[in-house]
């Protein structure tokens, strides 16, 4: 078993004093920080004051139990993350499910052994600390996310001059990067010229142009990335500049720097840096010096297209960016596995599937709750209603195939199969059902409406078939008697509820409650229809 980490810190609570002198001293032992009290306000106290990585936490207490201490914490922003360890010699199965409804994450019984306490503990801080990792790990993400982004809409502006381009590029740079300066430079045999700083200083010449005060390459920090023929940081440029002074002729005093070369045509035409006064804590980490690099050779792209044709560098940078929209595009419209079948072969998609279950969803009397607003509120009340279906769409891991009007449409099992499609969808129509109420879209803040949005819904098991249509555009969608059948079911429901199939009934009569309707006028339906109630077990 491995050494526990020290900084760990623990609260034990418990009303007998023995008990919390043996859990301190074992777990003091093991290089755990411990922290004992013999109350739940006093548990609750230092918890605030304080926020443990873990609380073991005796059930039976005067004043308040266990139970209630987990519950207020778990109420409180800053200890509802704290996992609970409840420690009791209450045995019955009922005493462990209120222990974890209350938001205990695990159980020990008294009279305990400390070992299974001991994995336990190590067992939830391993935890807890893979929960933290993650949590880091997902803001480093959309960090690089938001960096991304952004150098996608540097690559694809199209700048009106070379000066605009390097004053946006230096912008974005220092503003993702959290530095306080930022230059382009040329390097030509073994002088360096400034093209563009942020801030702005005086002397700067634009490409093209002739070299005005060069500096001597070894004189600056660039001269470092030329030797290294890539990246270089410096998280603390004292390590090679112990005196701590500017570069000759420099006028910045540099504490922190980061520079890549710019490549064109194969040589180095300059560098790209970023730089602050302030030394960091940390060393660049790898994301941002990929970011660094990726502008590096947005920017040598640009520089060698401008030193081309004029007129095959707008060619070739229209080429580029149409082919990005295009791809963006094409993912925006059809599911991701779709799209890249369609990329890798120009190929006509279409299959059959033996076995879905389609959801169609329509707003009662669109046209009326519609009457009173304008056509851009109308339109951006279709784009929150379809947003918040999507959302409960893709919680679900289904696919939305298209809308019209205010319908819409959600199957389960395609592009990809999957045995619980049948239960998928009816997981989703539940969760609208429910949800429907709290759906109140902005545009409804201005206008006067009356009642409740409200929802039909029908709902059908059976085959279907599924392709891409269209040739100038590409248009995914599905057909088959699945899809004409929960067409009529939707259109004959009753405002916020689910009629199914008989097909569906049979396929989900195990898991979920149905009561028969009455059949569909109009439609040559043989069996008959059903209302979804619920989820069976809850």
């Amino acid at each position: 078993m491995g050494q526990p980490d020290l900084q760990k810190n623990i609260i034990i609570v418990d009303d007998t004093p023995a008990n919390l002198r043996l859990l301190s001293a074992m777990l003091g032992e093991q290089g755990y920080r411990v922290r004992s009290v013999t109350n739940g306000a006093m548990a609750i106290n230092a918890a605030q004051a304080k926020p443990p990585d873990l609380i073991l936490l005796d059930i039976n207490m005067p004043k308040m139990n266990g139970y209630e201490v987990c519950r207020r914490l778990k109420a409180i922003e800053g200890t509802a993350d704290i996992p609970v360890i409840f420690l009791s010699a209450l045995d019955d199965v009922q005493d462990k499910i209120t222990a974890f409804q209350a938001g205990g994450v695990d159980y020990v019984t008294k009279p305990f052994h400390f070992e299974e306490v001991l994995v336990r503990v190590r067992n939830q801080l391993a935890l807890r600390q893979a929960q933290a990792e993650l949590a880091q790990k997902s803001v480093i993400l959309e960090s690089f996310s938001d960096a991304l982004r952004a150098l996608h809409r540097l690559t694809t502006t199209d700048y009106e001059s070379f000066p605009a381009r390097f004053q946006d590029y230096l912008t974005t740079g220092c503003g993702l990067l959290q530095l306080s300066r930022g230059g382009i430079s040329k390097i030509q045999a073994d002088y360096y010229t400034l093209l563009k700083t942020f801030p702005e200083r005086a002397g700067e010449q634009i490409v093209p142009g002739d070299l005005s005060f060069p500096v001597s390459l070894s004189e600056t920090y660039c001269y470092g990335v030329i030797l290294a023929q890539g990246t270089v940081s410096y998280p603390d440029t004292t390590v090679v500049n112990p005196t701590g002074d500017a570069p000759p002729r420099d006028q910045w005093p540099f504490h922190t720097y980061l520079g890549t070369p710019i490549w064109v045509n194969g040589t180095i035409y300059g560098t790209l840096f970023f730089a602050d006064e302030v030394a960091r804590e940390q060393p660049f980490v790898t994301h941002e010096v990929e970011l660094v690099e990726l502008m590096a050779q947005s920017l040598g792209r640009a520089i060698a297209g401008y030193q081309s044709n004029e007129d095959r560098r707008r060619a070739e940078l229209a080429f580029r960016l149409e082919k990005r929209k295009s791809e963006k595009l094409l993912l925006n419209i059809l599911p991701q596995k779709i799209a890249r079948r369609l990329k890798r072969a120009q190929e006509s998609i279409a299959e059959h599937f033996p076995m879905v279950t389609v959801l169609i969803i329509n707003v009662v009397n669109f046209s009326e709750l519609a009457h009173p607003l304008s056509a851009t509120q109308r339109v951006q009340f279709l784009n929150e209603w379809f947003a918040w279906l999507d959302q409960r769409v893709e919680r679900f891991g289904l696919e939305a195939i298209k809308s019209r009007g205010d319908r819409y449409l959600a199957v389960g099992g395609v592009p990809v199969a999957r045995g619980d499609h049948g239960e998928a969808i009816a997981d989703l129509a539940l969760v609208i059902q429910h949800e429907i109420r709290d759906f109140k879209p902005h545009c409804f803040e201005h206008v006067s409406t009356q009642g409740q949005i409200q929802v039909q819904m029908g709902m059908h098991t059976g085959e279907a078939i599924a392709g891409i249509i269209g040739s100038n555009g590409f248009h995914y969608d599905i057909w088959g008697e699945a899809i004409n059948t929960a067409a009529w079911l939707e259109t004959t429901a009753e405002p916020n509820k689910i009629q199914v199939s008989e097909q569906t009934q049979t396929h989900l009569a195990e898991q979920y409650h149905f009561t028969p309707c009455d059949p569909i006028p109009g439609h040559n339906l043989t069996k008959t229809p059903y209302w979804l109630m619920g989820k069976k077990g809850i």
